[in-house]
């Protein structure tokens, strides 16, 4: 195949770590480069490197980062940054009820979800995880745990934070490589501050009072000509209202197990009685009452009626 060469880059791969020790290049310096970038990248900017494994990261001469093969980005847009970083505050403070609401910032469900159990589970999460320095903490490794109890809660998260959560994850792999020592958490949380103060930025909160105004004004416009709409279809006969019910599965489960024993018992009561009158009868099949082969089937209906009532509990 070909290759389209755009410039040559004259540099040694992030990785090796024996040439960059033989180029006198200082690896915890490196470490801490590259993780600052990326923090910039997701945190400040929201555009940031999608791939960034070895073979796209070069170090210059005087530790200086080169990225390589920009095929690959992901972008953030200003909530999504600030909803994670919420969550990541969350997981560095401990606290589940501030992991519990940034998720649901972050997710979608088709259906209201149950914010008491997901709290429940950030926190026995949490207890299971927290109790090591914060130090030895893995970054990548806890978010996606995180991401895959959303799952479990039925929420969804947009495939740009799980690009987000990859190129995280590739980057405390390197920057640990480089210096097992590194706190990515730590370095992180400059970043964090940063971006939690932004929002009471004078600039920004009129910014976001701006765009309220303008949701709303576009809500009271749109609204006469909604309601129109509705009482035009009220009218005519086009508008709908669905019902559905919830939690009484059980009831109508068991209304169908009584109607069942009830016909149940009542083939039994007339199995019963057409067998004493064929007996009083005296009709016999091969020498053998037909009466009596009614009976057995009787008490073999009546042992199954019995089972199924003790195997349910009740009588």
């Amino acid at each position: 195949g070909k290759v389209l060469t755009m410039e040559y880059i004259d540099a040694i791969k992030v990785s090796l770590l024996d040439q960059l020790a033989e180029a006198k290049l200082d690896q915890k310096e490196i470490a801490n480069r590259v993780a600052e970038l990326m923090m910039q990248q997701i945190f400040e900017f929201g555009f940031f490197h999608a791939d960034p494994h070895p073979g796209n990261i070069h170090i210059l001469p005087g530790n200086q980062i080169c990225f390589l093969d920009f095929g690959l980005m992901g972008f953030l847009d200003i909530r999504t940054r600030e909803a994670f970083v919420d969550l990541v505050w969350g997981i560095a403070r401990r606290n589940e009820i501030s992991v519990t609401t940034a998720l649901l910032k972050l997710a979608e469900s088709d259906s209201e979800p149950s914010r008491e159990g997901l709290e429940s589970d950030v926190a026995e999460f949490m207890h299971q995880h927290f109790y090591r320095p914060l130090g030895e903490l893995r970054f990548g490794r806890l978010v996606a745990e995180l991401f895959e109890l959303t799952a479990k809660n039925k929420l969804r998260l947009s495939p740009d934070l799980f690009i987000m959560l990859k190129s995280l994850s590739l980057t405390e792999e390197l920057v640990r490589h480089l210096n097992p020592d590194h706190n990515l958490v730590e370095q992180a949380e400059p970043f964090m501050k940063k971006a939690r103060l932004a929002r009471l930025h004078p600039q920004r909160f009129a910014g976001s009072l701006l765009e309220f105004g303008r949701d709303f004004s576009e809500l009271a416009r749109e609204f006469p000509a909604e309601m129109r709409r509705i009482m035009s279809q009220i009218k005519t006969g086009d508008a709908r209202l669905n019902f559905r019910h919830q939690g009484l599965e059980p009831l109508i489960n068991s209304a169908e197990r009584v109607s069942n024993r009830i016909s149940y018992a009542l083939v039994l009561a007339s199995l019963i009685i057409g067998s004493a009158l064929i007996a009083h009868a005296d009709l016999k099949f091969a020498d053998v009452s037909l009466g009596v082969i009614g009976f057995v089937l009787s008490a073999l209906m009546a042992f199954g009626l019995l089972i199924s009532i003790l195997r349910h509990g009740r009588m």
